[in-house]
């Protein structure tokens, strides 16, 4: 059974369209390729991905990162049965606090379309 892909939104950076996670853990982000499926890491957690528009947006200016010129684009996504994120990465403040950002979801494929 082929499993159902949803419509969501992608935080990236515009340089070189690497996740945010690059901030923190350099060798732990990925690098998203228009249309190429994209999947997880062996032995990481699923990627995250924004529900709609806005939450992406919030969450690009409330951890102020405008300045690190951030792209969010559209994308399809393949929904991960893990709902942790980074459980390993100790400096990620919203992982030791418990908190994901608002309206996140959870992927283990996820393909840019922008």
């Amino acid at each position: 059974m082929a499993k159902k892909t949803c419509k969501g939104w992608k935080v990236i950076r515009r340089i070189d369209r690497r996740s945010c996670i690059a901030l923190v853990r350099p060798n732990a982000s990925v690098t998203y390729i228009k249309n190429k499926a994209t999947k997880r890491r062996k032995k990481h957690g699923p990627l995250a991905v924004f529900e709609t528009r806005k939450a992406a947006r919030k969450f690009v200016f409330y951890r102020h990162y405008k300045k690190y010129n951030w792209r969010i684009v559209k994308c399809i996504y393949i929904r991960s049965k893990s709902r942790r994120l980074w459980e390993w990465a100790t400096d990620f403040d919203c992982i030791i606090k418990g908190r994901v950002p608002e309206r996140t979801d959870f992927a283990d494929s996820v393909t840019c379309l922008e």
